[in-house]
C-alpha cells in the first residue's frame, strides 16, 4: 500500500479503520470500525498476551476507460495489540453489526506484588 505525501496510508480500508479503547467497570472495550467489511472477512483471536485483528476485502474495481473489465482488488489490516496484564483472554467476548466489532475482555483479580523487607 502506497503512503501519501503527508504519511497517511492510501486505501479504502486503511483510511477508515478507527479503535477505542476503554476501562470501565472493571472491563476492557475495545471498538473497531471497519466500513463495508463483513464478519466473515475478520479474524480476531490471542497469541502470546496480544489481541491479532484482521481482515480482507475482495473487490471488483473497474478500470477507467476499459468498459465493462473489472479487476480484482483486495485491501487488508492487521492490528496487534498488547493485552493489559489483568485482561481475562478466557473470556473474551466479541460481537459485530454493520461494520462495527465491539469485544470485551473482563479485568481479572491480579495479586499485587508484596514487598519483602531485606534482611542484613
Amino acid at each position: 500500500m502506497e503512503s501519501a505525501r503527508d504519511g497517511t496510508a492510501k486505501g479504502y480500508l486503511q483510511g477508515f479503520i478507527t479503535m477505542k479503547f476503554l476501562e470501565k467497570d472493571k472491563k476492557y472495550y475495545l471498538t473497531v470500525e471497519v466500513p463495508g467489511m463483513r464478519r466473515e472477512d475478520i479474524s480476531v483471536h490471542i497469541e502470546n498476551d496480544h489481541l491479532v485483528i484482521s481482515g480482507r476485502e475482495n473487490s471488483l474495481e473497474e478500470e477507467a476507460g476499459a468498459g465493462p473489465v473489472k479487476e480484482p482488488s483486495t485491501d487488508s489490516f492487521a492490528h496487534c495489540l498488547r493485552l493489559p496484564r489483568d485482561a481475562d483472554q478466557e473470556k473474551m467476548e466479541v460481537s459485530f453489526e454493520n461494520g462495527v466489532m465491539n469485544i470485551m475482555l473482563p479485568c481479572k483479580d491480579v495479586q499485587k506484588i508484596k514487598n519483602a523487607a531485606v534482611n542484613e
